[in-house]
């Protein structure tokens, strides 16, 4: 067997941040680099070669091992080939290859945030159509004209996406508008694209299919968004990246239109930005 590494690859420049460019190593075709910043690959507890008789299988064993002279904190993809040379005793130039490619993450691929970090501005809360971030214990008022918007970028996919408003005890109060979202891919670098949002416009969500509507109360909130890690359970609380807004008090809530919860579907709020590329 032979083994034939490919270049890893990172989303992430050398500072943490998102780069929408991968970053390549080796930087170049044929740069000579130290071996443990690439993969390695050996077969385990066999003779070599391996012999098999027709009609006969053999489990083929292979370890990989990761680069470690690269930093798991540049989250860094690697990958490569192992390529078997096969030959056949009965015929004279026949050897063929087979090849098998493989892929790895470097560090624990379920624990990566979905969310941006903070020092990339998202998320954030603001009044609807301002892109001021509300401050800690703003007194809003709920209607037609006044609302808050939730903001967030995700630089990961998910599988589930919740919007929530909580209470100082954290706990839910229900959806906002588009605040459970299902098969999420992250957002776009360019304006496009770049963020989506959920506004809380007086109307909240007690089911998942967003078909349960009650109407906010006034109080001491916090927006909470719930984003499923990479390949966790949907069904585990432990297996989300989680963010709380700063917390603001709603002084009143007045539904648009003098109509109940219900109706607030049929609003420019059910228009909200969320990104699906």
């Amino acid at each position: 067997m032979t083994h034939l590494p490919a270049s890893s690859v990172s989303s992430y420049a050398a500072n943490g941040s998102f780069t929408a460019v991968p970053r390549l190593w080796p930087e170049s075709v044929g740069a000579k680099v130290a071996p443990d910043t690439l993969p390695s690959a050996f077969i385990e507890s066999l003779e070599l070669p391996i012999r098999i008789a027709p009609g006969m299988k053999q489990n083929v064993s292979v370890r990989i091992t990761a680069p470690v002279g690269l930093s798991a904190i540049d989250r860094w993809l690697y990958s490569g080939y192992l390529r078997f040379n096969m030959l056949w005793d009965d015929q004279a130039g026949t050897a063929q290859s087979l090849h098998v490619p493989y892929m790895g993450f470097l560090g624990d691929y379920t624990q990566l945030d979905v969310l941006s970090p903070p020092e990339e501005g998202f998320p954030f809360i603001s009044m609807k159509g301002s892109d001021e971030a509300l401050t800690p214990d703003s007194h809003v008022t709920i209607d037609s004209s006044h609302r808050v918007s939730a903001h967030y970028r995700l630089e990961h996919p998910t599988r589930v996406l919740k919007v929530q408003l909580v209470d100082d005890a954290n706990a839910t109060q229900g959806f906002l508008p588009n605040g459970f979202l299902e098969y999420m891919g992250r957002n776009y670098q360019s304006a496009r694209g770049r963020f989506s949002n959920s506004t809380l416009n007086g109307t909240l969500y007690a089911d998942p299919d967003l078909t349960q509507s009650h109407e906010v109360k006034p109080g001491a909130y916090r927006i909470r968004i719930d984003a499923l890690r990479p390949l966790r359970n949907p069904s585990d609380p432990e297996g989300y990246q989680i963010w709380h807004s700063s917390r603001f008090i709603i002084d009143s809530v007045s539904l648009a239109k003098n109509a109940s919860a219900s109706t607030q579907d049929d609003d420019e709020d059910s228009n909200d930005e969320v990104f699906r590329p």
